[in-house]
């Protein structure tokens, strides 16, 4: 026996697969042995088991061992002392899978050899995923030492690595031959190891190592073909396996014309040799010299001929191994330059490790067991006569007959079959061979099949029979008896199994009644800790489980008496014996045969095996995560994908009980940043498909809400924001709960916020969301976790529209969604794409001179800290402006919308999270009709617009052409931001019409703008700014009607005007400065021009002049007042009312002159931009004025007010703040910028005779012209025309060139009549004539010199009349505008009995009617024997005419069809006509059809909620049936009473899916368990017959009855909650909005009354007849759009409000 400092290291490597790090010298061991373990260092042999707390390190120093774990936190005491609940005591699950972790657990430690003592709940730690890992005692290493047995084994399993291999002396020596016979029994027993053995039959038949010619041969082991390895089949030679049975066949049977041996003389044989003597040099060839290997293996030296790895060597050769892989690592190490190592497996880190794990599979149980096979072979019977012949392993050597002397060949030892090595139970077996590659492959298999160790009684007679019977044959002699020691040695392993099986019956009863337990001491002995444990199940035993009853009684011996006082003598601490067949003849208790489920000791559930083996890889994954990232996201990819492969092949079977272990591992990969979004794509829908919605939002909500929430996003992220996500969490959370949490989270994304780091990974990140889509289709055809997609290619008119042909299979139904022909994103080849966007322009001007270059984010744009600095300051560049022109430009991008062209442009940048979230808002917009587009989309993305404008960094200038319609082209960062945000709101007024940009956006601007007054903050200048970008984006997309309706009133009076006292405030200070002024200012002269090119020339006359006048009052404020001048200077200021009086005169008789001559605004028709005139303008001012004096504000005056001037309240520092920001906002650049494009649009002279400071404005420009005198800019290439619905326009190049044509000419005039005479003016109102035409092209010279593309792509988007199907109108309208007027608390439900749609299909009554959770599809049932599937979509104005047929009908039923349930959790549907039909509406085809027969025909159906897939009915038997609607069949059945109560006529199963009541036609009500069909109670509910019963929610459920009555009902104390007074007649069918029933009778009344106020009572409202035809049949609820469909007996179904 090995003393006790080397028995320690091997107990502590084989637990935790490390080598002690000796640091102290003094420790007593031989140096031989110190040098085997310390030369080791610190390293890993196999993985450590996951089940066993893990170690960083040993150390081993000369006092102690010093074992560096990881500190604990909980253990499972701590869980049943301190939080029972979270092992859910309503089942025992939880529990039993601990145990199951533990067992497992327990069971690696006795396939190590090392036994658990006393294991209790302190020593077994937790974490919060409820993984258990048992922490290993000092008791345990300290007691498999004083058995004793354990120090023997590892004498005979484990020797060490080189023992004797090197020394040259053959290890057969140690036995003679005369002692064959005690060295077999010593192998078969363990006592040697199989390579001692192997050596010593190789010296019995003449194999020397000092002979290449007949060396020493073992067998291959392991086949290398995995990176693992796999076992080699022992069963057949090397030569067998390498060559294959054919070509064996072929050199034996000379009888076949095929065959090499058919020649005269020929011996036919199968084998050559088991080891020749070129394959030895081979083998050896890094080891010997290139002359020895020229002359026996080829004559010339080719390094290549040599195989260059392991696994080619083992492919090669037909021959056996040799010694040297077992005991060698130089065998692996070249001695030439040309001829590298031998390559090792992909396990082995090195050859000394190769070495060792190899001979540790050679000594496992696996070789062990079939190594007998292999001895017969090589040595034994099988080597001749039939036994060779099945085997083919007819020997040449054998049966050649040749007659050469030979000193080497195949020897055969013996003529009988060998004994097979005794196989050890694998309860401490000590070896820890088994788990070699137990870890390396795969996890191995728990409780599926009888391992070959398992309890025999019979086993050891028959291993001595072979023993005996091949003694006696082989050398006539009977073996040796065995030393009384080993029956000592196996009384100790079976004394050790014993305390270990005691000691797991006492953890039973602590983990499962920790309650009763607690009373005993924390630390009592084993024999203690039974006395308790047999007293407590004594006086308990009712209580324990009925899943370990069982086991309990087993363990702990119950069935018999037990004397506390009794001791076993010899014993190891065991409290008894168990005897020989225990409890139904079961054997003694070990750990196989607590998990074998065969025995059913412990009611293990079916999936735990699969479940354990799963989580048991993603631990050994975690610890594997090192640091290096790509290493560590490797593993967590790979734990994504196991428990993807789990879920896949068993969550149907777990339930939520086995689910609920699951959930807190995929809570972690959800939480953890390197898994998120990977586990969310691939693990949310199969999760959610099995937990159901309500706990799925239990579970999941959270964690994706935070994952949606991240701002660190990847390219990753795209996946979760494509639609193909967010519908499935429409799908699994519902749709209200969607909405609640997520609709926020997309907008947000939208605006940017979200976007990743696009360096170096942007221009792959459309090909990822290509992959994505790709992946749609082919990973959800095959995966059961994401079922199948379809999508009928026809609308409801039967036309291929781009959104509308998916109509009714989208939302709830769409979780089927794929590629869709979708132009917005979709192209050709069903792969979502955007459309690339064109670059700017070569010749495109790029910014003002004033722009500054920053680089900001991803985006690699220009900016500046503000959007133009101060006139004069700077060098320009390329700013389209010369001297004598102003640069207007509004960029053409081309944009691809599906329905409705953007406002503005898309960005040529990368594609990023944004772009994704803004398709699947529109593809969202689609879906979910009008009002709740408005509630939870364009409400959220206008007030998101806000935010794109707060800070100076948003407000920072951008290097970027054509984001929107622009005169200015002045962009800043906010303006990119919103980009996507204003595309967004541009779809869906496309989508529904101009009245949500009047009803809406603008009463969004309008409420906004008073706000911006009271309280002046960063946030109000942010949300001025919007409301100028939402004006002016919006300005296309409204018709000329409504433009001149809304154009005084609202834009003006409520808008424009107040933001322009804003802008030019002298009492509010803008928190950013003049940057937010001037960008404030900007905006509101695009605004000014867009619509004066909407209303034309005469237009822009007749309503602009008020608003130009106030913005341009602006400059006044600044240049002609305190704020531009010092008090002395303006004290000298000529602008008296005398000059002002004879510049009037002047200008009165210059109005009698020449319009066109007088025009100072020219247009220079070569360069196409525009021109002031200073040297005409300068001329004619001096010579009309005379004597008058210069003018303040004359360049050399200007000139000379840079610096800041003193203000009239000079103490105050805002208000020097407010004058400097004035000043630096109202500039000759911004005067330049403004005037040039309104005198083109108003006209010159117009301008001049209503602009008060007109001189003023004109001085400014010429002062911003001298200061760009002399710039040089390109004329910019010809621009493409621009692509249907864009809004933009390419600038008007510029040139220093320009000549005297004046802007006014009869051909940019054309068409303003047609305006003006269209305009009628009726008091304070204008409209428009009827007979006009203004959509045509009036005005368009002048657009198309101002905005260099066609009217309607600028100013009138046409795709706002391109399909105004959806348009809100009529009805709709009217619908629209009370929901959005409504505050969302409102919970009353109130019919108007507005007509919104009409369904038309059916010929006779209406059934049943049921809407799906998006509520934009629904499904009715007639009587005409058909089921149809409707599009819920507002078409048309609601009027009779405004019909809409149906999406697909199921026409399979033979009768009327009553009743039709969703199946939410398998997304099929069941009608029921007597028989039951189960379809799938999404591929439109019949699934099953369940004929009840004639004895039992179907009265009730209804569905079990999800995630249950059955549906119950009933009949007039009085019995529940419940069908499984995945296999179609019946699964059990409930009776609902012990006497007949009557016929059923309804049920309402619990939304928590654990009662269900039962409706009779006598008027009692039962409710069941519908987990263990127990009758909870029975009561008369009703005096008359129950005509329809509904849950209200999980405590409380509805009944209404012919006695006209409605009651609700408690489920667990079966006593009423209220009840609903005033019903006139029998309410047949009633649904439920919030707290509100609404019923309906068979005479067309609707009742609408509080479930939840006894005293309240109902409203009446009878159905006009031009709503309903006929009378009431069917009636439903849409919840979140407060709608009521009702159903006829004439087969209309109606939607109303």
């Amino acid at each position: 026996m090995k003393d006790y400092n080397s028995f320690v290291p091997e107990v502590l490597f084989r637990l935790y697969s490390l080598r002690p790090v000796v640091i102290d010298d003094g420790c007593s061991r031989s140096s031989d042995e110190r040098h085997h373990v310390t030369n080791s260092g610190v390293t890993h042999s196999t993985s450590p088991h996951p089940g066993i707390l893990t170690a960083y390190a040993v150390i081993e120093t000369q006092r102690a061992f010093y074992v560096l774990q990881p500190f604990i936190c909980y253990t499972v005491s701590d869980l049943v002392t301190f939080s029972p609940s979270k092992l859910k005591e309503d089942t025992c699950n939880t529990r039993l899978f601990i145990l199951f972790e533990v067992l497992q657990a327990i069971k690696h430690l006795h396939s190590l050899g090392i036994s658990i003592y006393d294991l209790s709940l302190k020593m077994i730690a937790i974490d919060d995923q409820l993984w258990a890992r048992v922490i290993p005692s000092t008791a345990a290493i300290v007691g498999n030492f004083v058995a004793g047995a354990a120090a023997d084994d590892c004498s005979g399993g484990a020797p060490s690595l080189l023992e004797n291999g090197q020394s040259g002396t053959p290890l057969f020596n140690r036995f003679q031959p005369s002692d064959f016979s005690s060295v077999v029994q010593k192998w078969v027993y363990h006592e040697i190891s199989n390579f001692d053995y192997l050596m010593y039959l190789n010296g019995l038949a003449g194999r020397s190592i000092n002979d290449p010619n007949h060396y020493p041969v073992l067998p291959w082991v392991i086949d290398f073909s995995s990176p693992c390895g796999n076992y080699r089949d022992l069963t057949r030679t090397k030569y067998r396996l390498n060559k294959g049975d054919e070509q064996l066949d072929l050199t034996y049977d000379v009888s076949n014309p095929e065959s090499i041996m058919r020649g005269a003389g020929q011996t036919p044989f199968h084998v050559s040799d088991f080891l020749s003597d070129i394959t030895y040099y081979v083998y050896n060839a890094r080891r010997m010299s290139k002359e020895i290997l020229c002359k026996f293996v080829r004559p010339r030296w080719v390094p290549n001929h040599y195989p260059i790895s392991l696994q080619r060597l083992y492919d090669w050769t037909p021959d056996e191994c040799i010694p040297e892989f077992f005991t060698d690592p130089e065998i692996f190490v070249s001695i030439h330059d040309d001829l590298p190592d031998l390559e090792l497996p992909p396990w082995a880190k090195s050859a000394e490790e190769f070495v060792r794990v190899h001979r540790e599979i050679l000594e496992s149980d696996e070789v062990s067991n079939d190594l007998h096979h292999w001895i017969d072979l090589t040595f034994g019977y099988k080597l001749s006569g039939s036994a060779a012949v099945i085997s083919k392993n007819i020997c040449l050597q054998l049966v050649d007959h040749h007659k050469q002397l030979l000193n080497h060949g195949v020897v055969q030892l013996f003529n009988s079959p060998h004994p097979p090595r005794h196989q050890q139970s694998s309860l401490l077996s000590r070896d820890g061979h088994r788990s070699v590659l137990e870890q390396r492959n795969s996890a191995p298999s728990v409780g599926t099949a009888l391992p070959r160790s398992f309890f025999n009684p019979l086993a050891e007679l028959d291993q001595l029979e072979a023993l005996y019977e091949f003694s006696v044959r082989a050398t006539n002699a009977l073996p040796r008896a065995r030393k009384q020691k080993q029956g000592n040695k196996r009384g100790r392993l079976q004394a050790l199994v014993a305390r270990d099986m005691q000691t797991i019956g006492c953890l039973i009863v602590e983990l499962f009644m920790p309650k009763i337990w607690a009373l005993n001491q924390p630390d009592s002995s084993l024999r203690k800790r039974y006395e308790h444990a047999r007293r407590i199940c004594q006086a308990h035993f009712n209580e324990l489980p009925l899943c370990i009853r069982h086991c309990v009684v087993f363990l702990l011996n119950l069935g018999e008496a037990w004397n506390p006082g009794e001791e076993i003598k010899d014993g190891l601490g065991e409290v008894f014996r168990y005897p020989s067949v225990g409890l139904d003849g079961l054997p003694p208790p070990n750990i196989d045969v607590l998990l074998h489920p065969s025995f059913g000791l412990i009611s293990f559930p079916p999936y735990f095996d699969s479940l354990y083996t799963c989580l048991r890889r993603v631990k050994s994954l975690s610890a594997e995560g090192c640091s290096p990232s790509d290493v560590r996201s490797g593993a967590e990819n790979q734990k994504v994908s196991l428990m993807t492969n789990l879920l896949t092949r068993i969550s149907y079977k777990m339930g939520l009980d086995g689910l609920s272990l699951v959930i807190p591992h995929i809570l972690e990969l959800l939480n953890d940043h390197t898994t998120s979004v990977q586990c969310a794509w691939s693990l949310f829908y199969p999760v959610a498909q099995s937990l159901g919605p309500s706990a799925s939002a239990q579970y999941l909500l959270q964690p994706l809400v935070n994952l949606f929430d991240n701002e660190d996003t990847t390219v990753k992220y795209l996946k979760i924001y494509h639609r193909s996500f967010v519908n499935q969490l429409i799908v699994r959370f519902g749709l209200d709960v969607f909405l609640n949490n997520f609709s926020t989270l997309l907008i947000e994304a939208v605006s940017g916020y979200k976007n990743f780091d696009s360096a170096g990974i942007g221009c792959h990140a459309e090909a990822f969301v290509n992959d994505v889509d790709a992946r749609e289709v082919t990973d959800q055809a095959d995966d059961p976790a994401v079922e199948s997609i379809h999508y009928f290619a026809e609308d409801l008119n039967g036309e291929a529209d781009k959104f509308l042909q998916d109509d009714v299979f989208d939302g709830d139904l769409a979780e089927r969604d794929g590629p869709e022909e979708d132009v917005i994103s979709i192209e050709s080849g069903g792969h979502l794409s955007r459309d690339i966007l064109s670059p700017a322009l070569d010749s495109e001007r790029k910014a003002s001179a004033n722009f500054d270059s920053l680089s900001v984010g991803s985006d690699n744009v220009a900016m500046a800290g503000s959007v133009v600095d101060e006139a004069g300051d700077g060098d320009v560049h390329d700013s389209g402006n010369d001297s004598d022109g102003i640069f207007i430009s509004v960029t053409p991008q081309k944009v691809n919308l599906s329905s409705g062209a953007s406002l503005v442009g898309a960005d040529s940048g990368d594609y990023n999270v944004g772009n994704v979230a803004a398709e699947t808002i529109k593809w969202l917009t689609h879906r979910l009709g009008p009002v709740l587009t408005t509630k939870h989309i364009s409400r959220n993305l206008l007030r998101m617009l806000t935010l794109c404008y707060i800070g100076e960094e948003q407000l920072s200038s951008l290097n970027v052409h054509g984001l929107f319609p622009s005169t200015t082209n002045k962009y800043i960062v906010g303006d990119k931001q919103s980009r996507l945000l204003l595309e967004c709101l541009s779809f869906i007024a496309t989508l529904y019409g101009e009245h949500i940009i009047q009803l809406q956006y603008l009463q969004h601007v309008k409420e906004l703008v008073p706000t911006f007054s009271k309280n002046f903050t960063t946030k109000s200048e942010a949300g001025l700014i919007g409301c100028l970008v939402i004006v002016l984006n919006i300005i296309p997309y409204m018709s000329d009607a409504l433009l001149v309706d809304i154009l005084k009133e609202i834009l003006f009076a409520g808008v424009l005007l107040p933001l322009m006292d804003i802008i030019s405030s002298d009492q509010l200070s803008f928190p950013s400065g003049s940057l937010a002024r001037r960008v404030a200012c900007y905006r509101m002269i695009d605004v000014l021009c867009i619509i004066s090119l909407r209303i034309g020339f005469e237009g822009t006359r007749q309503l602009m002049t008020l608003p130009i006048q106030k913005f341009f009052e602006g400059f006044s404020r600044v240049h002609d007042g305190k704020m531009a001048l010092t008090d002395v200077e303006a004290s000298k200021s000529p602008c008296s009312a005398s000059r002002q009086r004879k510049e009037e005169q002047v200008v009165d008789a210059e109005r009698d002159q020449d319009r066109e001559a007088l025009h100072e605004v020219r247009f220079n028709l070569g360069s196409n931009q525009f021109t002031v005139d200073v040297a005409a303008t300068r001329h004619k001012r001096q010579s009309s004025l005379g004597a008058l004096k210069q003018h303040s504000l004359s360049p050399s005056t200007l000139a000379n007010n840079g610096a800041e001037d003193p203000v009239s309240n000079s103490g105050a520092g805002s208000r020097d703040r407010i004058c400097k920001e004035l000043r630096e906002t109202f500039t000759p650049d911004m005067a330049h910028s403004a005037y040039i494009p309104i005198c083109k649009l108003a006209g010159g002279i117009h301008i001049e005779q209503h602009l008060s400071n007109d001189d003023l404005i004109r001085q400014l420009c010429s002062l911003y012209d001298q200061s760009l005198m002399g710039q040089q800019v390109q004329v910019p290439q010809q621009v493409p025309d621009l692509e249907r619905g864009s809004l933009h326009a390419t600038s008007i190049a510029d040139s220093s060139a320009y000549t005297g044509s004046t802007l006014r000419t009869p051909a940019l005039l054309a068409g303003d009549a047609n305006f003006e005479d269209s305009l009628i003016v009726e008091g304070n109102k204008i409209r428009i004539r009827r007979d006009s035409h203004l959509e045509g092209d009036q005005g368009h010279s002048r657009t198309s010199i101002l905005f260099s593309g066609t009217e309607s792509a600028v100013l009138r988007n046409p795709d706002m009349k391109a399909d105004t199907r959806r348009h809100l109108r009529g009805n709709w309208l009217a619908y629209w505008e009370h929901e959005v007027g409504l505050n969302d608390r409102v919970r009353d439900f109130n019919l108007k009995q507005i007509s919104l749609q009409s369904f038309h299909g059916h010929t006779n009554a209406i059934r049943c009617l049921h809407v799906l959770d998006n509520e934009n599809s629904f499904i009715s049932a007639s009587k005409d024997r058909t089921v149809k599937l409707w599009s819920l979509r507002n078409y048309g104005d609601g009027s009779e005419k405004s019909r809409v047929g149906c999406q697909w009908t199921y026409s399979r039923h033979k009768k009327a069809v009553f009743s039709i349930v969703f199946l939410d959790s398998i997304r099929l549907v069941a009608s029921c006509d007597g028989s039951i039909h189960i379809w799938d509406p999404f591929m439109g085809m019949a699934v099953k059809q369940i004929n009840t027969g004639k004895s039992y025909t179907v009265s009730v159906m209804s569905a079990l909620p999800a995630p249950s897939s059955t549906i119950l009915t009933a009949s007039t038997d009085s019995v529940l049936r419940f069908i499984d609607a995945r296999c179609g069949r019946f699964s059990h059945q409930f009776r609902t009473s012990v006497v007949p109560p009557g016929v059923i006529k309804g049920t309402a199963v619990s939304p928590d899916g654990r009662t269900v009541a039962v409706g009779f036609s006598t008027g009692l009500v039962s409710t069941l368990d519908l987990r263990t069909g127990y009758l909870l109670s029975t009561w008369k509910a009703h005096e008359a017959e129950i005509i329809e019963m509904k849950s209200f929610d999980s405590r409380r459920f509805v009944t209404s009855a012919l006695d006209q009555t409605m009651s609700i009902w408690r489920y667990e104390d079966s006593k009423p909650s209220s009840s609903v007074k005033g019903l006139t007649e029998p309410a047949h069918w009633f649904s439920f909005y919030k707290d509100t029933v609404v019923a309906g009778g068979a005479s067309s009344k609707i009742f609408v009354g509080s479930c939840l106020e006894s005293t309240a009572e109902v409203s009446c409202t009878k159905l006009k007849s031009d709503i309903l035809r006929g009378n009431l049949s069917a009636l439903a609820i849409l919840p979140l759009n407060r709608l009521l469909m009702i159903g006829s007996d004439h087969g209309d179904i109606r939607l109303l409000a």
